[in-house]
């Protein structure tokens, strides 16, 4: 299978979110996203990453890639810091294939973060799930604008359980 990873935002030129300590989104997308590439080809998988802050960019990649599957990595965030838990999103007409990517994406996590709040699969109409060829989610994967979940998403051994959760549930839903 081929997977295509999207860490969201671009480093240096796009911080994305930025947390109440300075954590920036795309640096945290990156590490969680470079960390899920490795998991997938440890598991025989095909992977392509791209971090860039054009996503008409990344979804034309992403298809000239030929991608079974596409996963964009995020960090929420809100005006209230007491906003917590983690979503998934998927178009606002999901195929089959990505309700079952992002169910099983949802699983890995819940079994992983029993203490993050679970939002749930959400519908929406986000650039790389609509103009992506694959079957597409992206993960939210905390809330930076929370100070406790920020801490999380800081961590170098959060970061590698969410990674390696995100990949289990993209080989799950390989099945």
């Amino acid at each position: 299978m081929k997977v295509f990873i999207n860490p969201g935002h671009a480093p240096g030129i796009d911080p994305g979110a930025i947390g109440t300590f300075g954590t920036q989104e795309a640096n945290v997308a990156a590490i969680i996203g470079k960390a899920v590439k490795r998991y997938l080809e440890e598991a025989g998988q095909e992977v392509a990453l791209l971090q860039d802050d054009s996503l008409e960019k990344v979804c034309e990649e992403s298809n000239r890639f030929g991608a079974d599957f596409f996963v964009s990595i995020h960090c929420n965030s809100f005006c209230s810091p007491t906003a917590n838990g983690f979503e998934v999103w998927v178009n606002r007409s999901p195929s089959i294939l990505a309700q079952k990517l992002a169910a099983c994406i949802e699983h890995q996590v819940v079994c992983t973060f029993p203490d993050l709040f679970d939002r749930g699969i959400k519908q929406g109409g986000l650039y790389v799930t609509k103009y992506t060829d694959a079957p597409a989610c992206l993960v939210e994967c905390a809330f930076i604008s929370n100070p406790t979940e920020e801490a999380w998403l800081s961590d170098p051994d959060w970061q590698d359980e969410m990674a390696r959760a995100i990949a289990r549930g993209i080989t799950d839903a390989m099945l």
